[in-house]
């Protein structure tokens, strides 16, 4: 995954947060950074600074995370974001933007529905196919979530009709909601919010 300066800063300034309130508060040596950045670099840049905010609001224990600590709760909320993306799909599987395209406020949807095959393998799965489904899009949102950036998805996902992108559907997934949730309780959460295009009429 390639990084930028400001990724590098940003990773940075994450770990010095952590430090200043768990740790000695000393400035943490060039080898040790490097140290956290070799587990978590697979990792997107916002990922990182979640799972920070999530140890900031949960963790008791008075010492600086280890990096297995910091990547545990990265993947947590990675997996966490898989199920209610997943809710998101399932929506949209029922709407017009299955026709006119859609675009996810989580980019990397757009990439996991890709590499599933797009709508077309979607749409023609019958319920005994969902299960399968599912879970291989919930193993490539984890894959596609760690491109870093926004730049490294597609805009929108082709809907069935040509030339939809030009209009799609808008789903806002509400992440920030969620960040410190389990996956058990995102389940019960209210449905993603769909925005219709102008040309869409009532979903």
């Amino acid at each position: 995954m390639q990084r930028t300066d400001t990724d590098l800063a940003r990773f940075a300034k994450a770990l010095a947060v952590l430090n200043a309130i768990f740790g000695n508060g000393k400035p943490m040596s060039k080898q040790v950074v490097e140290a956290y950045y070799l587990v978590l670099r697979g990792y997107d840049t916002e990922a990182i600074e979640a799972a920070v905010g999530r140890l900031l609001r949960t963790r008791t224990r008075h010492e600086m995370p280890t990096p297995a600590e910091i990547l545990e709760a990265v993947e947590g909320r990675v997996k966490d974001r898989a199920v209610l993306a997943w809710a998101a799909v399932e929506r949209a599987l029922k709407s017009s933007a299955v026709y006119q395209g859609v675009r996810f406020s989580d980019p990397a949807i757009h990439s996991a529905i890709d590499m599933l095959g797009g709508w077309q393998v979607l749409c023609s799965a019958t319920t005994y196919d969902m299960p399968r489904l599912r879970a291989d899009f919930i193993r490539m949102y984890e894959i596609a979530s760690r491109r870093n950036g926004h730049d490294e998805h597609p805009d929108v996902v082709q809907g069935l009709l040509e030339g939809t992108p030009d209009d799609p559907v808008d789903i806002d997934l509400g992440y920030d909601r969620m960040a410190s949730e389990r996956p058990s309780q995102i389940e019960r959460k209210r449905p993603p919010t769909i925005v219709p295009s102008k040309h869409s009429g009532n979903l």
